[in-house]
């Protein structure tokens, strides 16, 4: 039934970028498939079918809207949630508490982030249960935190797409000592990256950048490498130049993304993006995008702002989220925007169980 319901999304869309997005949906409902989660057409079409939400508006005083409710909240972490030392404030702490407690009439909460699981605070989020987008909607799990105090939480991969053998040879052929600073390989659970730095720049930006525990460094990748890669992370002082390169020379089926300022370049399966990831996951739970409320600041946010039924910005986005977004937060990360915004929602009655 994936499998047909995947061919017949194929087919209804137009165009090389199209398909390939409509690729890496099929391939992602297969493994929701094969992992005994349903993924159904109908779900998926009752989704684009739903009115998107006006802009409210909120930096220049508007409102949200009053008939309007959302059964389901993705959030981005850096730059969005999290704070600039990227951890969750109390206030924000005590905000998802209150709207995704185990009260009755909380919506599903979704962390869709780029960030590798293993890097990922599911833990610390006070929800009893987290659906976690990482590495930009390549990988689905689903976090489940203690019923008591003394039972520990538990978390279960969903998907994963991985590079094929040659896709991973050919990254890794351009990003040679002479072409970066370091590479990050994540392993086949995207718990861990190991890197390979190639100068002392290249170890001292890891450092910097990751968090500890959730890399190691290698001399070498181990082989064999296909089916083991969800992404890959290049370290280069010019990123854009660098991803602007790797989209000419590599094959078809990457997607390189530069997230200059900082000195990295994204690397993954191509068509997948958070985007795609919500709409995918919207169709298991059977809930309309028309019915969800997506928070982001970045340039890996943009697919997921336009795709949610509400796409909020807080003040400190790029440009190019605030255009995406319906609504544009008057906060920052840095004023708890996103917490202030739940509350909001949640006091308005906007929010509704799936």
């Amino acid at each position: 039934l994936a499998e047909a319901n995947a061919a017949a999304i194929w087919h209804a869309c137009p165009g090389d970028r199209a398909k390939r997005e409509a690729e890496a949906m099929c391939r992602l409902m297969i493994c929701l498939a094969s992992a005994g989660i349903g993924c159904f057409l109908s779900s998926v079409a009752r989704a684009e079918e739903s009115p998107h939400l006006g802009s409210a508006g909120l930096a220049s005083g508007g409102s949200w809207a009053a008939h309007h409710k959302f059964r389901l909240v993705a959030l981005d972490l850096d730059g969005t949630l999290l704070d600039r030392e990227g951890r969750i404030s109390d206030f924000t702490r005590g905000a998802l508490s209150k709207v995704f407690g185990s009260g009755p009439g909380a919506p599903v909460m979704v962390i869709a982030t780029g960030r590798l699981l293993g890097d990922v605070p599911y833990q610390e989020v006070p929800a009893r249960e987290v659906y976690v987008l990482s590495t930009n909607g390549a990988q689905l799990s689903l976090w489940r935190g203690p019923e008591t105090g003394s039972e520990p939480g538990r978390l279960q991969q969903i998907s994963a797409l991985h590079f094929s053998d040659q896709a991973t040879r050919a990254i890794l052929a351009l990003a040679g000592p002479s072409g970066c600073d370091a590479v990050w390989c994540s392993d086949a659970s995207g718990h861990k990256y190991q890197v390979v730095a190639h100068n002392a720049e290249g170890r001292a930006r890891t450092v910097e950048i990751l968090t500890p525990g959730v890399f190691e460094f290698v001399p070498a990748f181990d082989e064999p490498l296909q089916n083991k890669v969800v992404v890959m992370i290049v370290v280069v002082v010019d990123p854009h130049s660098w991803a602007a390169r790797a989209k000419k020379i590599l094959p078809s089926g990457i997607s390189v993304v530069s997230y200059a300022p900082r000195p990295l370049v994204g690397i993954q399966v191509a068509g997948m993006d958070k985007g795609v990831a919500l709409r995918c996951l919207c169709a298991q739970l059977r809930v309309a995008l028309g019915e969800t409320v997506a928070f982001g600041d970045g340039v890996n946010d943009l697919e997921m702002l336009e795709a949610a039924g509400c796409g909020v910005a807080p003040s400190n986005a790029i440009a190019e989220a605030k255009q995406s977004a319906d609504v544009v937060l008057a906060r920052s990360n840095e004023e708890d925007a996103v917490a202030r915004a739940l509350l909001e929602l949640h006091s308005g009655g906007h929010f509704s169980a799936p």
